[in-house]
């Protein structure tokens, strides 16, 4: 998995599905994987800086994250890379 070059830009609950982060731009492909800390979470759909995502993705369990929390890429197009 890759760094992104942008963080959560709000404290995230577990059970939150609108991501609000630094830079939206980062997400060209959607659906794509992402993880936050032990969490992968599969995007949707993008609002600008807004992601929809569905929680706990690929048998992870929905956390709660704290803003700033570093973000990476882990695939596109419904493939994940771990």
């Amino acid at each position: 998995s890759t760094d992104s070059t942008t963080d959560v830009n709000e404290t995230f609950n577990a059970t939150d599905v609108t991501l609000t982060v630094d830079d939206g731009l980062q997400f060209v492909k959607i659906p794509q994987y992402i993880k936050i800390d032990s969490e992968i979470l599969k995007i949707t759909a993008k609002s600008t800086h807004d992601l929809t995502v569905v929680r706990g993705a690929l048998g992870t369990t929905a956390a709660a994250h704290a803003d700033n929390s570093d973000i990476y890429h882990v695939g596109s197009l419904g493939y994940a890379y771990i």
